[in-house]
């Protein structure tokens, strides 16, 4: 007899059945979606408490003197950071003291600033540490923090250069100068990567490169940099001695016109944070504008003989030593009588410079100024270089026709003046002045013939030798000539008596013209005041050196020689025995001072 089957106990196992099987169903759905869905959230998760992205500093670019020699350099530097969390920690709380001393703070400061963090996950604890600082860490410190490498500026020369290399913030960007002005080639472009971090945010792993750094590029100069001491040591000594306000040294290679030196004062330390005065910042030899008084002369002269208005032999009477016209009287120093057009340079007559430019009509001189480069940007490759004032006027008042003869009513920077005596040292052709060194010669202006310039270098050369004002700027065994200048000071419109500008523009040797070298020395106010006294012995000893330096063979015979060593072109003059200098006036109003 077959057993029938039990209905109830059938259920039963249907119904355990099927709730293991919507058991294993679950837990496989559950599974699935911890695998397919949520382990990618998860991931996303871990990754963000392990993995960071650490930034690669691109490395500064160098900026180098014409032979290499650092004027700007980046120099690696740390920064210590921590996670507030783990200092905050008991155990880790005695070790403060310690860590405050190596990082050169006080346990107070270190404990206000981790306070501060508290609830944060990150903070700086010191910026700009040596690494050879952080190898003192003993390694119980060590495991407290985190370090990132920098780079830091530094510069090399200090002060001497600092308004033209400039300097850069604490986060490496240019802020004035050439750091400033070519900061994107200098900067070069940070890079990334990402990492593996421990709890306490230290790299434990590169996972992989996100970026690749790019360094900045180097910038090689114009500038020698031992010239450049030289220049800046002799206008710092100058400036200092005649309680000057200010004051600029330029000096340009002849053939290339590549700046070898640009030094400024006031000057500052940009090593040093705390000499960082914006007024100081300028870089006076291309933003500062100056009236060039009897340093434009010679061209001048230049202009009247190329229209053969006059010759070097062209006789000129500048008695009584004064010269009214209009309303204002212009005045030598003293009365010079009659004197050739040569001997107006070497004298520095401003009634005979007035004579001969009024021999020609004002547009005529203004036009040689012109093509001189007044009033034009050098395109230099230096920021901030200003273009110079030069009027156009359609209707000259007889008074500014005079007076732009011997140099006023008209501006100008002392890189454009040392432009201008570069084209008379380079036989008449006017070379573009650089900031950076040039494998070639510079391109070129002709401003005068080849001839004319020579003669006048000959004339000029008058004007540092016996009877001329720039005894001063004569050096012991090189030919050299140029210019003095001494012009009042045009402050707010106005000419401020007893201030005056002392300057010297010149290049030397004579024989195969190598620099030119122009002072510019502002409101010198103890001492004297005369382009002769005061800038033209900084021109002296900073030519002198200069062609020391760079090796130029002396051309000045000595006087233990025979005389019959001396080969030299006679320049028809007839010198006085006594040299005085010309005092500079106001040359719009009648006064009974001097002008220069």
């Amino acid at each position: 007899m077959r057993r029938r089957k039990n209905p109830v106990a059938f259920g039963r196992y249907i119904l355990m059945g099927g709730l293991l099987g919507a058991v294993m169903l679950g837990l496989s759905g559950r599974a699935a979606y911890l695998q397919l869905w949520v382990d990618q959230d998860l991931q996303q998760k871990g990754n963000a408490y392990h993995l960071r992205d650490r930034v690669m500093p691109a490395r500064r670019g160098l900026i180098l003197d014409r032979n290499g020699e650092p004027l700007a350099v980046s120099t690696p530097m740390l920064t210590v950071t921590a996670d507030p969390q783990v200092l905050l920690q008991k155990e880790n709380r005695r070790n403060w003291r310690a860590l405050a001393r190596q990082l050169g703070l006080s346990r107070a400061d270190l404990q206000k600033r981790i306070l501060h963090f508290k609830n944060k996950n990150f903070v700086v604890l010191k910026r700009g540490m040596r690494p050879a600082q952080l190898e003192k860490f003993a390694p119980a410190l060590r495991q407290l923090i985190t370090v990132q490498k920098q780079y830091r500026r530094y510069y090399p020369t200090a002060a001497a250069a600092a308004q033209v290399v400039g300097f850069t913030d604490i986060r490496d960007r240019g802020q004035v100068g050439i750091e400033a002005y070519y900061n994107r080639q200098l900067a070069g472009q940070d890079g990334s990567k990402r990492v593996i971090v421990d709890t306490q945010r230290r790299a434990v792993e590169d996972v992989e490169q996100l970026a690749a750094v790019q360094h900045g590029q180097n910038l090689k100069l114009s500038l020698d940099a031992r010239i450049q001491s030289t220049a800046y040591q002799a206008l710092r000594a100058t400036v200092i001695k005649f309680q000057a306000a200010s004051g600029s040294v330029v000096v340009l290679d002849v053939r290339t016109g590549e700046i070898l030196a640009m030094a400024n004062m006031p000057d500052f330390n940009p090593n040093v944070i705390a000499q960082r005065r914006s007024e100081r910042f300028r870089n006076r030899s291309v933003t500062d504008l100056f009236e060039p008084g009897s340093t434009i002369k010679p061209l001048l002269v230049e202009t009247a003989l190329e229209a053969r208005l006059v010759t070097p032999d062209t006789r000129i009477e500048t008695s009584p030593g004064t010269m009214r016209i209009g309303n204002s009287t212009i005045h030598d120093v003293s009365d010079h009588g009659l004197l050739t057009v040569a001997q107006v340079l070497i004298k520095s007559s401003n009634i005979g410079a007035a004579k001969i430019g009024l021999k020609m009509p004002a547009k005529q001189i203004r036009r040689a100024y012109d093509r001189a480069g007044i009033g034009h940007q050098t395109n230099s490759g230096l920021p901030g270089e200003a273009r110079g004032i030069l009027p156009n006027r359609k209707r000259w008042k007889p008074i500014e026709h005079a007076s732009m003869a011997f140099g006023y009513g008209f501006m100008l920077t002392p890189l454009q003046l040392a432009r201008l005596y570069a084209g008379i040292a380079n036989a008449g052709s006017m070379p573009t002045p650089t900031i950076f060194k040039r494998s070639q010669d510079a391109p070129v202006k002709q401003i005068m013939l080849p001839a004319m310039a020579r003669r006048l270098a000959l004339i000029l050369e008058k004007v540092t030798e016996p009877g001329g004002t720039a005894l001063a700027a004569a050096t012991p065994l090189y030919r050299v000539a140029g210019k003095t200048g001494t012009t009042q000071l045009l402050i707010n419109g106005s000419y401020r008596s007893g201030r005056y500008d002392s300057i010297f523009a010149g290049f030397g040797p004579v024989s195969q013209p190598r620099l030119v070298t122009v002072v510019v020395v502002r409101d010198p106010r103890r001492g004297g005041y005369y382009g002769g006294t005061v800038a033209a012995p900084v021109f002296s000893q900073v030519m002198s050196e200069s062609l020391r330096l760079l090796n130029v063979a002396p051309d000045k015979v000595v006087a233990s020689k025979p005389a019959s060593l001396v080969q030299r072109q006679a320049v028809p003059v007839n010198p006085y025995s006594v040299a005085r200098q010309a005092v500079p006036v106001n040359p719009y109003t009648v006064s009974p001072r001097k002008a220069s």
